[in-house]
């Protein structure tokens, strides 16, 4: 049977709002796809990994409180993708990724993900 649309709002509300600091607590940016670890992060300049909130789960999808990570990006840099860390008080670990409107910096600059979503199809 598949998954009910209760069922998989609680999963999400687990996964992404969990007890602190299991939850996925921490957004971050790729220039290329990444690994099951989170490779291909952007690294250097002022860059850091961003805190995310998130609202309840409806209708099998779950959006952050925040609307708006912002992230600061080095020169040279591409962002692809956005992903999902949990447990940043303790040993992060990579939860995921969503692709993003794809952005190239030729000088150091400002990238907002506007609005973060974990979803599930069925």
């Amino acid at each position: 049977m598949p998954l009910t649309e209760h069922a998989i709002n609680s999963m999400l509300d687990a996964l992404a709002r969990g007890v602190a600091p299991k939850g996925i607590d921490r957004l971050s940016l790729h220039t290329a796809e990444p690994n099951p670890s989170g490779s291909n992060e952007v690294s250097g300049g002022e860059y850091a990994r961003q805190k995310v909130e998130w609202n309840s789960a409806a209708s099998k999808s779950i959006d952050d409180k925040t609307n708006g990570a912002v992230f600061k990006v080095p020169a040279g840099k591409t962002v692809k993708f956005v992903g999902y860390w949990s447990d940043a008080a303790g040993t992060p670990a990579f939860e995921g990724f969503d692709d993003v409107t794809e952005e190239t910096f030729t000088g150091a600059g400002t990238y907002t993900v506007e609005d973060a979503d974990l979803a599930v199809s069925s």
